[in-house]
């Protein structure tokens, strides 16, 4: 993971590195409950 001094001072480029480490390490939740929404919110309303 980056620090903010290697990310040249940008706080956007150290957050994008926290948000996408994020979510490879939660990659089994986050499948799981985008799954979860676009089964229940967007494909099961097509056929109801």
């Amino acid at each position: 993971m980056i620090n903010l001094a290697e990310s040249g001072g940008s706080g956007l480029a150290l957050a994008k590195e926290i948000y996408a480490q994020s979510l490879h390490d939660n990659r089994t939740i986050v499948s799981r409950c985008v799954t979860e929404n676009l089964l229940d919110r967007h494909m099961k309303p097509l056929f109801l």
